[in-house]
């Protein structure tokens, strides 16, 4: 007779492992598909927020082009905007030129190879 409750015992003691083994594994998918559920729900409410953003930016920039081409047409007098429609007074461009040249001509010498012009020996 104690060899069969002992035998009874092991038998009900594997059986409770192995379910408990089981809910431990259910518990741990239902965790993962939340996990998994959850991430799905805040990577649409990110490319949510992202576009909102975007649109926002989009639609600022739209506003800010119609108001420059009212200023340069002169159909709205805005102080918020310093657009000079004038040409600017041109600076000097030869004296920069004339500079650049001869910055490059003190590093490199003047031109590059040079023609070998033959001689002719008689």
């Amino acid at each position: 007779k104690q060899w069969y409750q002992r035998r009874v015992a092991i038998t009900a003691g594997d059986h409770m492992r192995k379910v408990k083994e089981k809910l431990v594994s259910k518990q741990l998918v239902l965790e993962r598909t939340e996990k998994v559920t959850k991430s799905r729900k805040m990577k649409k409410l990110g490319k949510k927020v992202q576009q909102e953003v975007l649109k926002k930016r989009a639609d600022e920039k739209k506003q800010m082009m119609d108001s420059v081409k009212r200023v340069r047409k002169g159909k709205q007098d805005d102080d918020d905007f310093e657009i000079n429609t004038t040409e600017p007074e041109s600076t000097n461009k030869k004296g920069d030129i004339n500079r650049k040249r001869k910055a490059k001509d003190s590093k490199y010498g003047h031109g590059g190879k040079k023609k070998k012009v033959p001689t002719a020996t008689l």
